[in-house]
């Protein structure tokens, strides 16, 4: 198994409520905390009273002390639903060219403004071929599949009609579902949550969008 990085200052927590978005109260030894919640998904499955988790303690804490980065799904795995480190994951194995479908490929640039939305990355080959990836966080789990999106996402779907418009001009367009839930077997789109959405996928995928997990 391959290490992408290692993470310190990690406690666990049991969830008490989510409160905002982006807000969770928990409990640490004893004591109710806020913490912070880096993911917009609405996690029912994961984030509810009395699930158990685990908490990165921040270097500079404003208005939130810690971090709620994973949720346990056994004694000794989390399903890691922290999108940042969703990332830094995603971006380490193409430096360590990992991903064979992204073999010699590097990263350009991050957060790219295409039209009026914004892309994770542009990517180049070592032959100078330009692409486009978006990142997506599959978390959400139904006993086989991990799937996207857990409930509507305008955003998401305006997303995936642009990398449409960026294979249309010729580029490289990719769309990668980081599957986060350890016991997923396989990734599906959540018809039942977005049907336009999934949709929109199966449209890119025959124009030949590469939809990858």
């Amino acid at each position: 198994m391959q290490v992408l990085f290692k993470l310190s200052k990690m406690v666990n927590c049991e969830v008490i409520e989510r409160i905002t978005r982006f807000t969770v109260r928990v409990k640490i030894n004893g004591e109710e905390k806020l913490a912070l919640l880096r993911n917009t998904g609405r996690l029912y499955d994961l984030i509810y009273r009395g699930s158990l988790g685990v908490c990165l303690k921040t270097q500079s804490p404003k208005k939130n002390e810690f971090i709620l980065i994973g949720i346990k799904v056994n004694k000794e795995q989390i399903a890691l639903i922290d999108t940042k480190l969703q990332a830094k994951a995603f971006e380490q194995t193409i430096n360590l060219n990992l991903i064979p479908w992204l073999y010699g490929w590097v990263i350009n640039s991050k957060e790219v403004f295409i039209q009026d939305s914004k892309l994770d990355y542009s990517i180049l080959s070592l032959n100078n071929e330009q692409g486009f990836l978006e990142l997506k966080s599959a978390i959400q789990f139904n006993g086989y599949y991990a799937k996207y999106p857990d409930c509507p996402t305008l955003r998401g779907r305006k997303h995936i009609h642009l990398l449409r418009i960026i294979k249309r001009n010729g580029y490289r367009s990719i769309i990668a579902f980081i599957v986060a839930h350890p016991y997923a077997q396989a990734f599906t789109p959540n018809v039942n949550s977005d049907p336009n959405l999934a949709e929109e996928l199966n449209q890119a995928y025959k124009e030949g969008v590469e939809v990858m997990r």
